[in-house]
């Protein structure tokens, strides 16, 4: 039986995404608090605490941990897109818009 989300519902699960961001924030994975973040806000839009956070997260300047543990989880994906045909496919195309662009811009 499909439930609706009541507005206590919505506020608990906000909550819930607030304290996870907060985590994820503190473990230096500040790309998954906002993604976080956002739905918490999408749930429920009276949510200070959530657009709060999401203010300090824009205006904080990024730790070299952060920057570190970015470039990383970058280097990773790019790796792994190789492995595949379809990741092939993707980095194939990206190269090729990107080449095709500049080569349309000079």
């Amino acid at each position: 039986m499909h439930r609706f989300r009541t507005g206590n519902d919505a506020k608990n699960l906000a909550q819930v995404q607030l304290e996870g961001a907060r985590v994820l924030a503190r473990q230096g994975d500040v790309e998954q608090a906002r993604r976080l973040l956002r739905a918490a806000v999408q749930d429920d839009p009276a949510c200070a605490d959530a657009w709060l956070e999401l203010a300090r997260l824009a205006t904080e300047p990024i730790t070299p941990a952060e920057l570190a543990k970015a470039l990383k989880r970058a280097r990773a994906q790019f790796i792994m897109a190789g492995e595949s045909i379809s990741g092939q496919a993707q980095l194939l195309g990206a190269a090729e818009a990107t080449t095709a662009s500049s080569k349309n811009s000079s």
